[in-house]
This record gives C-alpha cells, structure tokens and sequence, in this order.
C-alpha cells in the first residue's frame, strides 16, 4: 500500500491528463508506463464500468483528480473514487425530506425539546467566567 501511495504522490496534472485523454479517445500509442499508471489502468478494469457511463466517468474522476492535485493531494484510483461517490449520494438520498433517516431525525429533534450547548462551548463560557486567581494561589 505504501509503494501505491507514494506512486500516486508523484503524479503530475500533465501526466495524468494525458494518461486519461488517451483513454477518454481510446488510444494507447506509448508502451512505457510508469508505475502509478500501471495502477491506474490496472484498478480501470477491475471497476468494470458500464460502456454508456464510461467517458462521462472518466471525465468526472479526472476532473476530481485535478482539484486533488491542485489541492497538493495525491490522486486516488478510481475505484476509491467511485467508492466515495457512491457514499455521499447513499448519504444524501438518507439526509431528503421524507427518507426515513430524516423523519428519525425529526422525531427525535422534537422529543428531545431545545439543544444542549455543546460541552466544548460550556467550558469554554466557564473558562470566561471563572475569576483568574494570582499566580502562586488556589481556591
């Protein structure tokens, strides 16, 4: 995992723009591959994408990675990023109006009567109202 991580660390936006170009046009015409890319078309079939998803795929994942690299991370493989898509859309669809999460979460907003502060900021009000003693001194 390690090896993956530091070939994922190194790759370049040229590199891998020109990487997913030439998938996105189905074109290999090089038959040297550094190693992150050896991965990357190695986790592209195991993903099995469906053919009339495929380009608009490979769009989003490069245009995801691009802002990851732009962000000084490394990129992920497509798997990883597929894996987090699918996440956050199961966690939106639970968080609509209507889904059952959401009416839970209502019903338990309305038993539970008004908010609690959050400790943090109960310790912090009485960090504020609590007299300074001199140095040297305790209660």
């Amino acid at each position: 995992m390690e090896i993956q991580q530091r070939a994922m660390a190194e790759v370049s936006t040229r590199d891998f723009n020109r990487l997913i170009t030439d998938l996105l046009q189905g074109r290999m015409q090089r038959n040297g591959f550094r190693r992150w890319e050896i991965e990357i078309l190695l986790d592209l079939e195991t993903c099995k994408l469906r053919r009339s998803t495929r380009r608009e795929t490979l769009r989003r994942y490069q245009q995801a990675m691009l802002r990851r690299l732009e962000d000084g991370e490394p990129i992920q493989l497509l798997s990883a990023f597929l894996e987090a898509r699918r996440r956050r859309r199961r966690l939106a669809a639970l968080r609509e109006p209507g889904s059952a999460l959401a009416n839970l979460a209502a019903e338990v907003e309305s038993a539970a009567g008004p908010r609690p502060l959050p400790l943090r900021n109960v310790l912090a009000a009485g960090a504020i109202l609590r007299p300074r003693l001199p140095a040297g001194t305790s209660h």
